[in-house]
């Protein structure tokens, strides 16, 4: 009875190792890489692919499979002792950065990822990342994320050497657009934050602004306060964004508050003081969009996705 069962259970072993295997079978291959938070390889990691160990990491960290042209396949890794982010990439044939990480790596990666309206409609979307203890210690950035992958809807962004400490990307087609209620999926791959899949929907649009008080006598100093209120078409989560114009209407600064509900009080008189100038404005413009934001971990830095309304409901005292 005992041999009859161990006959079984390796049989039901070998159908289910057989059926990955041909599953994985093919021309193709898929790949990737296991590192700590140091960037090192890490050996002896078993990858799982569909719940069967299939291969293991070398002494860099690396490891590769042969996979047909069409399937996917989920693919988990595990070693004793240790926590790996994420915990699980589903991957198609081709894919050569199936990234996993120590979890705790993300503690010092600093990723800022914006899409907003840009000027006619179309989207601005770009990808600032580092390693916070670099930024804090006011390290030029070297190389290191140089070669990271960042894409929004199947479109690759492209690295703009511009920035001396930070590693930033942009989406060069300028005619990006998207409508609300739209998605966003949002893609990044390194070695040192692993493999990072997101998707975010456009917000709505905020459709009016409510004003209870004189703006232009709260410019003046006549009154403390005015309130400001609008439909909650977004489970409160907008930005405000103040645009400053001086006494020839010209615009002289601006800059966006988050406001985590659809009611905002305009009191704090800071708010006409344009930065890092002596100069007040005179004249203002309010715009309020619906915010959709994703924070993938609690760190130092941060790794933050954030993605705008198209268009934003406006008052201004422009004359």
């Amino acid at each position: 009875m005992k041999k009859r069962i161990c006959v079984i259970v390796l049989m039901l072993l070998m159908l289910s190792l057989f059926g990955c295997r041909e599953l994985l079978s093919g021309d193709g291959e898929i790949s990737g890489r296991v590192t700590d938070s140091n960037g090192q390889g890490i050996e002896g990691v078993r990858l799982k692919i569909e719940g069967v160990e299939l291969v293991t990491t070398d002494e860099e960290g690396k490891w590769s499979l042969s996979g047909s042209e069409e399937a996917e396949v989920t693919v988990i890794p595990a070693k004793e002792g240790w926590d790996f982010y994420p915990e699980s990439i589903t991957a198609k044939d081709g894919d050569d950065d199936i990234y996993f990480v120590e979890s705790a790596a993300l503690s010092d990666i600093d990723i800022y990822f914006t899409a907003e309206r840009g000027a006619g409609g179309s989207y601005m979307v770009e990808c600032y990342i580092d390693r916070y203890s670099r930024r804090e210690a006011g390290k030029e950035r070297g190389d290191e994320f140089s070669d990271a992958k960042v894409k929004v809807n199947g479109l690759e962004l492209s690295f703009l050497d511009d920035f001396p400490y930070s590693f930033h990307y942009r989406l060069e087609d300028r005619n990006f657009e998207v409508e609300p209620e739209e998605s966003l999926d949002i893609y990044l791959s390194h070695p040192s934050f692993g493999r990072i899949e997101k998707e975010l929907k456009v917000p709505p649009v905020v459709p009016e602004i409510e004003v209870e008080g004189d703006i232009e006598q709260w410019i003046a100093g006549e009154i403390d306060f005015v309130e400001l209120s609008w439909p909650d078409v977004n489970q409160g989560s907008y930005s405000l964004e103040i645009v400053q114009y001086d006494d020839n209407k010209e615009s002289i600064g601006g800059f966006s508050k988050p406001v985590d509900a659809n009611a905002y009080t305009l009191a704090d008189r800071n708010l006409l003081e344009t930065y890092g100038t002596d100069k007040t404005a005179e004249y203002i413009k309010l715009i309020i969009e619906g915010v959709n934001k994703y924070e993938l971990e609690e760190s130092e830095g941060g790794i933050k996705f954030v993605v705008g309304a198209p268009i934003g409901a406006e008052v201004s005292t422009l004359p």
